[in-house]
């Protein structure tokens, strides 16, 4: 059963229709969707067709299904286009693509809404009456996230030493993290041992062009940016026409991209600089690339010239973060480079510590793009002692904090989160109150975020797990490839949510819209 529903202004949460005041934060003013049903509906009773054409992912599929069901009635004559990139080619291959909705990817989103909501509903309540803040929330995926904050805050408070020598007679100075007391045993002897000297001539690959983790590390790494915020940057880039979509989990690069790259390419750099790479990897999108043979530079002089015009006004950030995708892309299709390599051990008594430098290229392949240091100097290094000309140390944590692009990392190589869910989290943890951002871009978790997470980790563990948020994607994954029944696997998720709502309501909970028909459902499912 569907019902209308708000949203509120004030903290973004969905409220029910027949409430007039946000039930989490108290705000009045709440908006819908029903002016704009209206003039859909208008509109569908007096045309022939009606192409719907939502983002290409189970998110904008469910969005997609549910425009086509109230506009069904008034015309049958409803298809889906799904474009990738907002430019003439991309339309035109769409609109020559026309489809119908894809039922399995609507369930998994309709599992992904509903589970989110119930685990939401049921855990949330239990939290405002345990810490007396009826705006705090709980998470299938950002009670996890929020722990790997808390844990790496915790061990950020231990410390290491950070160690600068410079070796006498060599113009070279070496970095390394070391235990702390190191550096004065260092200083009183005043020499160091290197060995294991060892040359070798390496190709490089470039690597792959973005996916939406990829884009959010990178990103928020030079920009300085958080993950929302470089979001918000690439969907104006998106909607431009300037870069394909967005939100993508694949490194595959079409025919089109590969042209695009090699107009590029051989026009700048010579033909000799271009290798076609497919990165084929399996996933419902393209990677995120330019839709256009032009960089950061040539796009602002056709702009300023009045012969490109673009759908939507671009800041400097939205320039910069351009600027990152397209040379990405270009690098990913471009020639190997070959360079000579030089590793060596320092040793201390019982420490040791390898070190990598590149100290010549060979061939320059895709590095005449990429931004790389040659260290001439290390190739003059020979085994044997060396005595210290200068030494500095400094305290650092021994664990990093986390920025928001290392998040996003985490969530992808865990397995948890989806593209268009990454940005979307972390912002709900800063506006919860649980992670603040220092300095560059640094995430720190707060005292609420850790009593919360310590309280949901010791009452509700097995609930929101890391492990049990994985496998539920992997169910919902399978639901979207039509090998999963969704009636199982909601039926499991209701029973899991009645155990909790009727525990927590013999304990005093208040739920903000309880309706005697739900508490009988919960009954009969407990």
């Amino acid at each position: 059963m569907y019902k209308p529903i708000k949203k509120c202004i004030r903290c973004g949460r969905d409220v029910p229709e027949e409430e007039s005041t946000c039930p989490y934060c108290g705000g009045k003013v709440l908006i819908e969707s029903k002016p704009v049903i209206k003039a859909l509906r208008h509109l569908a009773a007096q045309v022939d067709e009606i192409l719907v054409g939502t983002d290409p992912d189970s998110e904008g599929e469910k969005i997609a299904w549910d425009v086509t069901l109230l506009l069904k009635p008034l015309n049958k004559n409803i298809w889906r286009v799904r474009f990738h990139e907002v430019t003439r080619r991309g339309l035109i291959e769409a609109l020559n693509n026309l489809s119908t909705i894809d039922k399995n990817m609507v369930k998994a989103q309709i599992i992904r809404r509903i589970e989110d909501r119930w685990i939401g509903f049921s855990l949330s309540p239990i939290l405002w009456k345990r810490f007396g803040m009826h705006w705090l929330s709980a998470g299938r995926v950002q009670t996890p996230v929020l722990g790997w904050i808390v844990e790496r805050t915790m061990k950020n408070k231990r410390k290491a030493e950070l160690i600068t020598i410079k070796l006498k007679g060599v113009n070279l100075s070496l970095t390394f993290k070391a235990p702390k007391g190191l550096a004065e045993k260092i200083g009183k002897q005043g020499k160091i041992i290197i060995e294991n000297i060892k040359d070798e001539i390496v190709e490089i690959n470039p690597p792959p062009p973005f996916t939406t983790d990829a884009m959010l590390a990178e990103g928020s790494r030079i920009l300085g940016l958080p993950a929302p915020k470089i979001m918000d940057s690439a969907q104006r880039l998106f909607e431009a026409g300037l870069i394909t979509y967005h939100r993508t989990d694949s490194t595959t690069v079409s025919g089109v991209g590969i042209g695009l790259a090699k107009d590029y390419i051989t026009r700048v750099y010579g033909a000799k600089y271009f290798k076609a790479r497919k990165w084929e990897k399996p996933g419902a999108h393209e990677c995120i690339r330019p839709t256009k043979p032009l960089d950061s530079r040539q796009i602002r002089s056709l702009r300023a010239a009045g012969v490109l015009r673009l759908a939507v006004p671009l800041r400097p950030e939205d320039y910069k973060l351009y600027d990152i995708i397209f040379r990405r892309f270009i690098i990913s299709q471009m020639a190997p480079a070959k360079v000579m390599k030089r590793t060596f051990t320092l040793r201390f008594e019982d420490f040791t510590k390898e070190f990598t430098f590149l100290t010549k290229i060979i061939e320059e392949g895709f590095l005449r793009l990429s931004k790389t240091f040659v260290h001439e100097e290390v190739s003059k290094l020979t085994s044997g002692e060396y005595e210290i000309e200068e030494l500095q140390v400094r305290l650092i944590p021994e664990y990093p904090l986390y920025t928001y692009g290392e998040v996003v990392e985490e969530m992808k190589t865990r397995g948890i989160g989806r593209p268009s869910t990454y940005a979307k989290i972390l912002s709900i943890l800063r506006r919860r109150g649980y992670i603040l951002e220092v300095g560059k871009g640094k995430l720190v978790a707060t005292n609420r975020g850790k009593q919360v997470f310590e309280y949901l980790i010791r009452n509700f563990g097995e609930l929101i797990s890391e492990e049990r948020t994985r496998k539920l994607q992997e169910v919902i994954d399978m639901v979207e490839l039509g090998k999963e029944d969704i009636t199982r696997v909601l039926n499991e998720f209701y029973r899991e949510t009645c155990n909790i709502i009727i525990k927590a309501k013999r304990e005093g909970v208040t739920y903000p819209t309880e309706t005697p028909i739900f508490e009988k459902l919960c009954l009969e499912h407990s």
